[in-house]
């Protein structure tokens, strides 16, 4: 009895994926395949930290009333993955707007 739970079990599992592999057109391969979940997993991460970072550049930058520019940063200038960089300018743009009680700042 319990062979049979086990077979019926493994053959369900099987069919399921027979099943998962039909749905997909022919050729189809996903993402993960390829490898790009971990490049995207990657370029998310990135962005993150250079979000972070740029916030915390931008809020200090307007709470200590210098000029606006996430350029001078070395942070920014030189890191050399684009996504980190997004990431920075966006944050940096969003938090020194908040922290900054000049409002006509932004160019």
């Amino acid at each position: 009895m319990k062979l049979r739970s086990i077979l019926a079990t493994a053959l369900l599992s099987l069919g399921a994926m027979v099943a998962t592999a039909h749905a997909q057109p022919a050729g189809f391969q996903s993402s993960a395949a390829w490898g790009y979940d971990s490049y995207d997993r990657h370029e998310q991460h990135e962005y993150d930290n250079g979000y972070h970072d740029g916030s915390h550049s931008g809020m200090e930058d307007a709470r200590h009333h210098r000029a606006f520019s996430f350029y001078d940063h070395g942070a920014y200038r030189d890191h050399k993955d684009a996504s980190y960089r997004d990431g920075y300018e966006r944050g940096y743009r969003e938090a020194y707007r908040a922290n900054s009680r000049d409002r006509d700042w932004e160019r």
